[in-house]
C-alpha cells in the first residue's frame, strides 16, 4: 500500500541519518584531542582554535536535525581553517601525534561526506514519494512530514588544503580497491572518469561509487 511505503522509505530516511550521526559524534570526539595538541605549541593560532571549540560546542548543544546539520556545517568550515592555518607551523606538521590524528580526522570526514550522501539520496526518495498523486493525500492524512537534506555550505569553496589533497588521496586509493574488486563495466567507466575530473568531481564520483558498491549483490 501507499502508506507501507511511504513508512518504509521514512524509515531508510532515519537509518542513514543515523549512520550519519554515528560519524558526526566520531568527529566530535576526535576535537578535544586535536585542540590539546595544537595547543602544545606556544605559537597556535589562538582564533582558529576558538573557532573550532565554540563550533564544537553548538554541536554537543544541538536538540534536533535542524540544529545538529547547521551546527556541524560551522564545525567543517571551523576545522578548514585551523588545518589551513597549521600550514604555517612545520613542527606541528612533523608531529605524530598530532599527523596521526589528523589522519583519524580524514577518515572520518570521508566517512561522513559518504553517509550524508546516502542520506541526501534517501531523503529525495522520500520527497518524491510524497509529493506525487496519491501519496501526497495519503501523506496529508497521516501526517508524513518532509525530512531535511544535509548541506555543507563551504566559505571558502576555492580552498584546497593539504587536508583536502589527503582526503582526495584517499578517495583515489578507494576507487581503486573498488575498481580492482568489481570487474564491472559501469564501474571501470566511473574509475576512469574519476581522473579525468577535477578535485571536486572526484569526491562526487567517490559518492557515486561508494552507493553503487553498495547496490551489487555480494554474490557478484
Amino acid at each position: 500500500s501507499v502508506f507501507n511505503r511511504l513508512t518504509k522509505l521514512l524509515n531508510k530516511v532515519k537509518e542513514s541519518w543515523s549512520e550519519v550521526n554515528i560519524h558526526l559524534k566520531e568527529r566530535s570526539d576526535l576535537i578535544p584531542n586535536v585542540v590539546k595538541t595544537v595547543k602544545g605549541y606556544k605559537n597556535y593560532e589562538k582564533d582558529a582554535l576558538i573557532g573550532i571549540i565554540n563550533a564544537r560546542s553548538e554541536v554537543l548543544k544541538a536538540e534536533n536535525k535542524d540544529e545538529t546539520i547547521r551546527a556541524n556545517e560551522k564545525l567543517d568550515n571551523a576545522i578548514s581553517k585551523l588545518l589551513v592555518t597549521i600550514e604555517s607551523y612545520p613542527e606541528l606538521k612533523s608531529n605524530e601525534n598530532f599527523m596521526s590524528l589528523q589522519d583519524n580526522l580524514v577518515d572520518i570526514e570521508n566517512k561522513i561526506s559518504v553517509s550524508r550522501s546516502k542520506y541526501n539520496k534517501s531523503v529525495l526518495n522520500y520527497k518524491n514519494k510524497l509529493e506525487v498523486f496519491p501519496s501526497n493525500i495519503i501523506a496529508s492524512i497521516f501526517n508524513f512530514k518532509q525530512e531535511l537534506f544535509f548541506e555543507i555550505e563551504k566559505e571558502d569553496k576555492e580552498l584546497i588544503t593539504r587536508h583536502d589533497k589527503k582526503k582526495l588521496i584517499f578517495m583515489k586509493q578507494e576507487i581503486n580497491n573498488m575498481y580492482k574488486n568489481n570487474n564491472i563495466d559501469k564501474l571501470k567507466y566511473l574509475y576512469y572518469e574519476c581522473f579525468n575530473k577535477n578535485e571536486e568531481s572526484i569526491i562526487k564520483i567517490y559518492e557515486i561509487l561508494t552507493n553503487y558498491i553498495n547496490t551489487i549483490p555480494s554474490e557478484l
